[in-house]
């Protein structure tokens, strides 16, 4: 089944910048409503859209049917089988939000497209893809599991923007060195505004720490 997102208007009206933000692995949007409901009270003119996976069978976790944007064959391992169509296929539908926004006369930049783990990923490779240049992007605990399809989608729009990469160095299912790849390989494609910030001892998951520095990057994006 699928649903459509869950959307946390700007309180206060009407919207001048939009954040999408999307779940990981077996979560929904309702799951990262303290997200918006955070930083909504910062940023009263954003509104912010969670979107959620479709209900699939995942094939590492033994084909049990669950919210995901993509199939996964194995955890943790950037050489594993990937599913390229279904990665590929989610980044589009982001780019479609990102675009839908647009249509409803949000500045493109003051878009922010972000999301934690899975949602990071294709989050990355939406942004990296965009003909639009958007605000900021932002990936939590992200990967770039298939480089070579997405090397040649890559456009310049959004290779200024700024990019955030957070990462724990203690996380056990994405480990820190893959996220270092994942930098390493947006910075050699030409990304000239993109940071990894590290986080000492943090697993597959957010901390205070990390949710102050989004704070000081949406700072800028709407300013």
């Amino acid at each position: 089944m699928v649903l459509g997102p869950v959307v946390i208007p700007a309180l206060k009206g009407p919207a001048k910048g939009a954040m999408i933000i999307v779940h990981g692995l077996g979560d929904s949007g309702e799951g990262w409503r303290f997200f918006g409901e955070l930083f909504g009270r910062y940023f009263p003119d954003v509104t912010t859209i969670l979107p959620n996976a479709p209900e699939m069978p995942v094939t590492v976790n033994g084909g049990y049917v669950m919210r995901s944007w993509f199939d996964i064959y194995e955890f943790g391992n950037p050489k594993a089988k990937q599913d390229a169509d279904g990665i590929l296929k989610s980044a589009r539908v982001l780019q479609d939000l990102v675009k839908e926004q647009v249509s409803k006369g949000i500045d493109p930049s003051k878009i922010v497209l972000g999301g934690f783990s899975q949602g990071a990923s294709i989050s990355l490779i939406a942004a990296s893809t965009l003909d639009i240049k958007i605000g900021g992007v932002i990936a939590m605990s992200g990967f770039i599991s298939i480089p070579k399809e997405v090397t040649p989608l890559i456009t310049s729009a959004n290779k200024s923007t700024p990019f955030f990469q957070g990462h724990g160095t203690a996380d056990p299912v994405i480990q820190f060195t893959y996220g270092e790849q994942c930098r390493d390989f947006f910075k050699s494609h030409g990304f000239t505004n993109y940071q990894l910030h590290s986080y000492e001892g943090m697993q597959h998951s957010t901390s205070d720490e990390e949710l102050r520095h989004i704070y000081q990057f949406l700072s800028k994006a709407y300013s």
